[in-house]
């Protein structure tokens, strides 16, 4: 429903510009984009459209109509609207997040491209057109031209935050830790503080070793937001670059804003048998996991891992059994291979003692 976070914008920033709401055209509106959020499609467009003819060409609107449009599936019409929209105001950032949101349709991508290249050849170039052009090109798996058009708006102007941030992604995806840093930097100059591209910037710090200084950026985005994802998500940076330790102090600070959260507390617990230490506690904690989602066969591992490393291979083999046997009843399963060589170590270990 990602249309209603639009709307609400949209009705606010006609309250704040129009605080005597008396006007027709300010109702109009206000009535489209309720329909619009009550999914009346149908009686949104017929709002905003009598709104256009009585006020003229309003941005706004556009945007309604393009939404209204695409809850009716008619993508074409909507990719129509916002392309014109598009054309009039290009550093309206609504109306590429709603362009790149219907491009989400595979079958939408090639028509989008084309309508964008139309535009950078008949109006003058901005840099948020250029950037939406980028993401098309990836999603088509270009990631030349994509790399090139977003050169291209951080040239036309250095400060567009989202094309920066683009870059840095599509370098980090390449394992260009050196660009991927450059650009969060240029991006942090522009959105100073910003957590999320603080933890970015953490990432791509740690892995180039430079542990200290992807401490500090860490610290950073925490103290800008009390978030327990930014924790969590800090921890698991962490985790994937083998720093366990700080992986566990990370999502210990997480779980005391969350204790009932069972994916934290799975995590905490394995990184606890990865180090091999506090097993009594990890296996509590993997316990209350178990507890909160009972029949998820990764908890399930976690907690027959702290059995067997602390020698109870009976009870680990039992659980171990539990948990592939769940897993192996998916019809797509993404753990399988791994539970089941879990499972013969455990069977192994399980096999001597109950021979005897």
């Amino acid at each position: 429903m990602k249309h209603i976070i639009f709307c609400s914008a949209i009705m606010a920033t006609f309250i704040i510009d129009n605080p005597q709401c008396g006007g027709s055209r300010v109702d109009r509106a206000q009535i489209a984009a309720i329909y619009l959020d009550n999914d009346n499609y149908d009686q949104a467009l017929i709002e905003a459209r009598r709104a256009l003819r009585e006020e003229g060409s309003r941005t706004d609107l556009q945007l309604i109509i393009a939404l209204a449009h695409m809850g009716l599936e008619k993508d074409i019409a909507a990719l129509e609207v916002l392309a014109n929209a598009i054309a009039v105001d290009p550093a309206n950032d609504q109306l590429h997040n709603t362009l790149r949101m219907l491009c989400e349709k595979e079958s939408i991508l090639m028509a989008a491209r084309s309508a964008l290249e139309r535009l950078r050849n008949t109006k003058p170039l901005h840099a948020a057109t250029l950037a939406t052009a980028a993401w098309i090109e990836l999603q088509l798996a270009q990631q030349n031209r994509s790399i090139a058009l977003l050169d291209s708006a951080i040239a036309l102007d250095p400060d567009y935050l989202y094309a920066r941030i683009e870059r840095s992604r599509i370098a980090g995806k390449n394992a260009d830790l050196v660009r991927t840093e450059s650009e969060l930097r240029a991006a942090l100059r522009i959105a100073p503080n910003q957590p999320r591209l603080l933890v970015a910037l953490g990432e791509a710090l740690l892995k180039q070793t430079r542990t200290t200084s992807a401490d500090s950026a860490f610290s950073q985005a925490l103290l800008h937001s009390d978030s327990i994802n930014i924790a969590a998500h800090v921890a698991h940076i962490y985790s994937e670059q083998k720093h366990t330790e700080r992986a566990i102090e990370y999502y210990e600070r997480a779980i005391k804003r969350a204790p009932k959260d069972a994916k934290l507390l799975n995590n905490l617990a394995w990184s606890y048998a990865e180090t091999g230490i506090e097993l009594k506690r990890a296996t509590r904690l993997s316990l209350r996991s178990l507890q909160l989602d009972g029949e998820n066969p990764i908890y399930m591992d976690t907690y027959a891992e702290l059995l067997y490393l602390q020698k109870y291979y009976t009870h680990a083999f039992a659980v171990i059994r539990r948990a592939l046997d769940i897993e192996s009843r998916k019809q797509q399963s993404e753990y399988r291979d791994y539970l089941r060589e879990q499972y013969e170590k455990m069977k192994n270990a399980f096999g001597p003692r109950n021979s005897m």
